[in-house]
C-alpha cells in the first residue's frame, strides 16, 4: 500500500502447522523473509497470519514464539491480541476435533505507529469456514496517527505553486514591506516573498475551458459545458448512493439491527430521483450537443470547400494541401504510462541514479538547511571584511534593473509568483 500519508507492506502467511519438523517450519519462515522485496525492507508491515504458533512462554515488547518470534523482532512487530488492554473477548482462534481451542492466528501491526487506540478481537459473525469450523475471524480497530513519508519516490508530491496572475491587472495597495533589526538577510528575503505570494494570491485571474476542437462555435461550447456539468452530477449521486448502501450494509452488520432498511430506503429513495434527473439532464444535452457539432461541422466543411474550390488544377497541388493542412489539429505527443517516481518498485534504481547523476548522497532537508547556516557563519567568520563599504551594496537603479531583466514567462522554479510580474513592475517591487 503507498498512498501519499500511508506506505506499508501487507503480508497474509499460513505458516505449515506444528505437526512438521522444525527444520520445515525455519525454512518457510525464512523463505518468507526472502519474498520481502529487498527495496522494501524498510516499510512497515501489517502481519495477518495462521501462525501455528502459541504464545505465552515469554513476554515483551513483542510478545511471540520460536520463528514466528523471530519473524516478529525482525520486522518491529507487536501483536495487540496479547494485551489486555486490547483484546476484548476470548482470544481463542482455533479449535481442535477435540474441542480444545487455543490462538494460533494473530494480526501484527508495526510498532513504530502512534497508536491512539487499538482494539482486537474474534469475530462471531464472519464464517471463514472452508471443509469444517475450526478457524475464526480475528479482527483489530487501529487509531493511530499518520506523518508524511520524508524519503522516497513514490509519494506524489504534486507540482509546485504556479500563480496565474495577469501583470498587466496586478493592484498593489495593501502590501507594505516588513523588516525588523534582528531579521537576518534570508529570512527577510523569506518574509518579503510570502508576504507578495499572499497578496497576489487573492488576485489570480480564473482560467477560461477552451475547446480542443477550435470548429466549435460558442453556442456548441455552451451545451458541452452544460452537459458536462450534468455528466457530473450524474456521476457524484450515483457514487453517493453507492456510499449509502455500503454504508447501510456496514451498519446493520456492525450493529446487529435490523431495522435500519427503512431509513436507508427513504435516503435511497431520493437518490433514485436525483440520479433519474440527472440522467434525463445528460441525454436531454447530450441529443442537443449532437446536433450543434454535426451543424458546425457542416459549417466547416462548407467553408474548407469555398476555399479550396480554387485550387482544383494538378499544377495547384500545393495551394490546396495548405489550404486542407491549416484546418487540421496540431499533433501533440501524449505521455503515456506511469511516473516512474511513483513506482515503488524503482525507488532504489531512481536514488542510484540521482546520486550518480548529482555526485552526492540523500539528505534530509533540515540537515541541509543546517549545513548551509554554518557554511555561511565559517565563510562569514573567515572571508567577509569586518566594514562593508556604502557603494559595494546595489543601488536602487540596479535592483530595477535586475528585475526588468527576467524574461516574462520563464521557469521561477520555486517561486509562486511569475516571472513576468518582475519584469512588469520593477519600479515597485525594487523599493519593496
Amino acid at each position: 500500500m503507498a498512498t501519499p500519508y500511508l506506505r506499508c507492506l501487507i503480508v497474509a502467511a499460513h505458516a505449515p502447522h506444528t505437526g512438521h519438523d522444525d527444520n520445515v517450519i525455519k525454512e518457510w519462515w525464512s523463505k518468507l523473509q526472502e519474498a520481502i522485496p529487498a527495496t522494501l525492507s524498510e516499510w512497515p508491515i501489517i502481519l495477518l497470519s495462521d501462525a501455528n504458533a502459541t504464545v505465552g512462554t515469554s513476554t515483551s515488547k513483542h510478545v511471540g514464539d520460536f520463528q514466528f518470534e523471530a519473524f516478529i523482532c525482525q520486522h518491529d512487530l507487536w501483536l495487540p491480541a496479547t494485551f489486555a488492554e486490547c483484546q476484548l473477548g476470548q482470544g481463542a482462534t482455533w479449535t481442535h476435533t477435540s474441542g480444545s481451542s487455543r490462538r494460533i492466528d494473530y494480526v501484527g501491526l508495526p510498532l513504530s505507529w502512534s497508536y491512539q487506540r487499538c482494539t482486537t478481537w474474534v469475530s462471531e459473525t464472519i464464517d471463514p469456514t472452508i471443509v469444517r469450523g475450526d478457524h475464526s475471524a480475528v479482527c483489530a480497530e487501529v487509531v493511530f496517527t499518520l506523518a508524511r513519508p520524508t524519503n522516497g519516490f513514490t509519494p506524489d508530491w504534486g507540482q509546485a505553486e504556479r500563480l496565474a496572475v495577469d501583470p498587466n491587472a496586478v493592484n498593489w495597495q495593501g502590501l507594505v514591506p516588513l523588516c525588523h533589526s534582528q531579521l537576518d538577510v534570508h529570512s527577510h528575503l523569506q518574509q518579503l516573498q510570502d508576504a507578495l505570494a499572499t497578496h497576489l494570491r487573492h488576485q489570480q485571474k480564473q482560467k477560461d475551458r477552451k475547446p480542443v476542437k477550435q470548429t466549435l462555435s460558442e453556442q456548441t461550447w455552451e451545451l458541452v459545458c452544460t452537459k458536462r456539468h450534468w455528466r457530473k452530477a450524474l456521476a457524484d449521486h450515483v457514487k453517493l448512493q453507492r456510499k449509502t448502501f455500503l454504508e447501510g450494509c456496514f451498519a446493520a452488520w456492525r450493529h446487529q439491527r435490523s431495522d435500519l432498511g427503512s431509513s436507508y430506503g427513504e435516503l435511497t429513495a431520493l437518490q433514485d430521483k436525483l440520479i433519474a434527473q440527472a440522467l434525463a439532464q445528460f441525454r436531454h444535452y447530450g441529443l442537443l450537443v449532437t446536433k450543434a457539432m454535426r451543424a458546425d461541422d457542416r459549417a466547416f466543411f462548407d467553408s474548407l470547400l469555398k476555399d479550396g474550390a480554387e485550387f482544383l488544377e494538378p499544377r495547384q497541388v500545393k495551394q490546396l494541401w495548405a489550404v486542407v493542412r491549416r484546418s487540421l489539429p496540431k499533433f501533440r505527443n501524449r505521455k503515456v504510462g506511469y511516473s516512474p517516481y511513483k513506482l515503488a518498485h524503482l525507488e532504489e534504481q531512481s536514488a542510484r541514479h540521482f546520486e550518480d547523476l548529482e555526485i552526492g548522497l540523500p539528505t534530509p532537508a533540515k540537515a541541509l538547511l543546517a549545513k548551509c547556516l554554518q557554511d555561511q557563519a565559517d565563510a562569514a567568520w573567515r572571508d567577509l571584511p569586518s566594514q562593508v563599504a556604502f557603494s559595494s551594496i546595489p543601488s536602487l537603479p540596479e535592483v530595477e534593473d535586475a528585475l526588468r531583466a527576467t524574461q516574462a514567462d520563464r521557469a521561477t522554479g520555486f517561486d509562486a509568483v511569475p516571472s513576468s510580474v518582475y519584469h512588469k513592475h520593477a519600479a515597485f517591487l525594487g523599493r519593496y
